[in-house]
């Protein structure tokens, strides 16, 4: 008999300052947009940056994450007053978890924030909330992350959200913008860590609630 999986639903979840909100067809201008602002500094980590040129370019990628795909993949914005607004929202940047595997209890975090709203804590806010999300709807037993060595925004929220160092990965990822390979340090964090590390995750960003 074949076995059928169980089918990963992707919520709406709120926190204490932001919307997350699965990536869909809509949101792709405003994706575009947020890509092209940060260019500069993205494309210095994220082989995807130099490759979009138009907002047609990311098509492909909204459409396999929100469709039976592995992956659990929001975009990000400011909460307003109204939170069922979708005028004069900010767009944050996105957050992502990849790779989902419910039978094996394993998936991959990645993230990026737009340069505009840089350094006000977005980006672990709302990482905290994806992996709180994962660990206790999904029952996940690992959640693995990495970052280019170089790359200390990156390095300080993996910190921040309790992940522990497992190693490196040399000459990791090729970047059009440089002419040299980069080293990747790799961390993980598993269930057994999550006693310690679940009350660092909601003081980042509060109760974590699904909205319809």
């Amino acid at each position: 008999m074949t076995q059928v999986r169980p089918r990963l639903v992707r919520p709406r979840l709120l926190t204490k300052r932001l919307i997350l909100e699965p990536l869909r067809p809509r949101h792709v201008e405003e994706l575009f947009t947020a890509i092209r602002e940060s260019a500069p500094q993205l494309s210095k980590w994220l082989p995807f940056v130099d490759q979009t040129k138009r907002p047609e370019d990311l098509l492909g990628f909204i459409r396999h994450t929100s469709r039976g795909s592995g992956d659990a993949v929001w975009g990000v914005w400011e909460k307003t007053k109204d939170i069922r607004s979708k005028t004069k929202r900010t767009y944050c940047g996105t957050i992502g978890l990849h790779g989902i595997s419910l039978d094996q209890g394993v998936a991959t975090l990645g993230y990026w924030s737009r340069t505009s709203v840089s350094g006000q804590g977005y980006t672990t806010e709302a990482a905290a909330a994806a992996l709180l999300w994962a660990l206790d709807e999904l029952g996940l037993e690992r959640v693995a992350v990495s970052a280019g060595t170089g790359n200390t925004a990156s390095l300080r929220v993996i910190d921040k959200l309790g992940f522990e160092r497992e190693g490196l990965l040399r000459s990791a990822q090729k970047i059009p913008s440089r002419r040299r390979r980069l080293d990747w340090a790799a961390f993980g964090l598993v269930r057994k860590d999550l006693r310690k590390v679940r009350p660092k995750l909601h003081r980042l960003c509060g109760s974590v609630r699904p909205w319809e």
